[in-house]
């Protein structure tokens, strides 16, 4: 296989596939017009072009990030693995913190209404003994980020798991506003 295929037989299975696709936003102002791209399983695709020829509205139409409000895909279909994925929202929130030097006894985390609290405190505490000298270090510090949801989440439903340094929230995308604190796995 060439590194360049010419052939559309030659780029094999296909994983993306952007077919023609038109975005508008606030119902009338058309920001994309027959855009189409394949994305052959196994390769990498760049999206290359000077500001404001629609790269970043195609990768959030294909990620399905277009906020309803703003904009839509109204003509043409996305596809992943062959199945339609255009105007279809994500099913949930992955908020990913990393907390490099703390474990998962140190963070807390829970919803607030719309918002993801994740809080904790980090303590270090150092001893080093030499054969003139002994030193004791210590550092205490708290923290906490407070990040705004952009829907209301199942608080039910969410989970949140700590591993090499990085917690990783999810948060599925249903329910009402409510409060509650999640288990960290």
């Amino acid at each position: 296989m060439s590194l360049n295929p010419t052939r559309p037989e030659d780029l094999g299975p296909i994983l993306l596939l952007v077919n023609n696709i038109e975005v508008v936003y606030h119902d009338i102002i058309q920001v994309l017009r027959g855009v189409s791209l394949k994305v052959p399983e196994g390769r990498i695709t760049a999206l290359l072009g000077p500001n404001g020829a629609g790269k970043t509205t195609t990768l959030r139409a294909i990620s399905g990030l277009l906020i309803p409000e703003d904009g839509e895909v109204v003509r043409g279909e996305i596809l992943y693995q062959g199945k339609p994925i255009h105007n279809r929202p994500p099913e949930e929130i992955v908020v990913r913190i990393e907390l490099p030097g703390l474990d998962k006894e140190d963070c807390t985390v829970q919803v607030e209404g719309n918002t993801l609290v994740v809080s904790g405190e980090k303590r270090f505490d150092r001893d080093t003994v030499g054969a003139h000298y002994h030193i004791m270090e210590r550092a205490y510090g708290r923290f906490e980020r407070s990040i705004p949801l952009p829907r209301n989440v199942d608080v039910e439903g969410a989970q949140a798991g700590f591993k090499n340094g990085v917690l990783t929230v999810r948060l599925p995308k249903t329910g009402s506003a409510s409060s509650k604190r999640i288990a960290i796995h």
